[in-house]
């Protein structure tokens, strides 16, 4: 069987054009990585880490990969569930106790953990504001209590299972649920089972962890602050761009014939977290439909990619794989005007 490929712009070629398309949008910094073959094919940085400073960008530096979290805590669910420790279709409720989800007349056993992942459980609090630097992080608890700097609380608000409603709040009720399951903070369990073994060194969902992070710009390319995000399962991932790439690969076959999955979690699972689940509407430049933590866009050509987009204060993150073809590119950028520039990369990478 023919397999149509989505992706057939070599790397090479768009390395030379990232450089040319990131100072036609003038952003303050790129970083680009392609996964070939189901391994790292190109890694490259351009402009700057820090305007202010006129320190360069370089593939080394951390970037806040916002919404692309949502990613790496779905394979912190999904291995769980390889090893009988929660189950994707019992109340989310049943693995927590610290904390009580208000149901406002719902019925709170139908929020399951498949449809937390799906983002059709019913919830409210879609995105996460961040706080100053200086400000204490609340606890998980709290954060689902409401204090989120004016995202407001996590509930119930529509009946369960009815409909896609994008829901950040969500995923960090799985955190807590991890933490209960586990018995240690969600930060920790992520690196020991998924960042650890993946070989995702630099990344952590820890915001104390001292790494040599790039700043964030506004859309008038003026520094922000390092906001620093309650809801980490859902935003707050910190990570290199050759980290996100090594997390790509792990999703199909590697060169020597590792495994898709690479013993974290298993080829089922990527099966479950990559398959469609419902259609977005594509609210908020989401693609057209969403997995378990993924967002899925399938293509005229047959192709479909799966993976994420990322947007924090200052930030934006963008990863894309067609995982038939054992390809993907990962993109980061710190400015909050950058996602155009993503996307015509994006288009780029998968023209014919």
């Amino acid at each position: 069987m023919l397999i149509p490929f989505c992706a057939l712009v070599d790397a090479e070629s768009i390395a030379g054009r990232a450089a040319a398309i990131a100072a036609a949008h003038d952003l303050p910094g790129l970083a680009l990585a392609l996964v070939e073959d189901g391994a790292i094919a190109h890694e490259q940085a351009f402009g700057f880490a820090d305007l202010a400073t006129g320190a360069r960008l370089a593939p080394g530096h951390v970037f806040q990969a916002a919404s692309l979290a949502k990613m790496v805590t779905a394979w912190t669910v999904l291995q769980l569930e390889n090893q009988g420790q929660i189950s994707l279709d019992a109340p989310v409720m049943r693995y927590v106790s610290r904390w009580r989800l208000p149901g406002d007349g719902f019925d709170i056993d139908a929020v399951t953990v498949r449809r937390i992942l799906g983002h059709r459980a019913g919830l409210s609090l879609p995105d996460y504001p961040g706080f100053e630097p200086d400000q204490p992080l609340p606890s998980l608890e709290a954060s689902l209590a409401g204090e989120t700097n004016g995202a407001g609380d996590l509930r119930v608000i529509e009946t369960p299972g009815a409909r896609f409603r994008y829901s950040g709040g969500g995923y960090t009720l799985l955190a807590l649920a991890v933490e209960e399951i586990t018995g240690v903070r969600f930060a920790d369990h992520v690196t020991r089972a998924v960042l650890g073994p993946l070989g995702m060194s630099t990344s952590t969902f820890d915001r104390s962890t001292a790494v040599e992070r790039a700043t964030g710009h506004d859309a008038a390319r003026r520094p922000l602050p390092f906001y620093r995000y309650d809801g980490a399962a859902a935003a707050g991932l910190l990570a290199t761009i050759g980290d996100l790439a090594r997390f790509a690969a792990a999703h199909v076959t590697g060169p020597r014939g590792e495994p898709a999955g690479r013993g974290v979690v298993s080829p089922v699972a990527l099966l479950a977290m990559t398959s469609m689940q419902s259609h977005t509407g594509r609210a908020d430049g989401l693609w057209a439909g969403y997995g378990l933590g993924y967002e899925i866009e399938p293509l005229a050509d047959g192709c479909t990619l799966v993976g994420h987009h990322g947007v924090n204060r200052g930030w934006r993150a963008l990863l894309a794989a067609d995982l038939e073809a054992r390809r993907a590119i990962v993109l980061f950028a710190n400015g909050d005007a950058a996602m155009p520039a993503l996307e015509q990369l994006l288009h780029m990478w998968r023209e014919r």
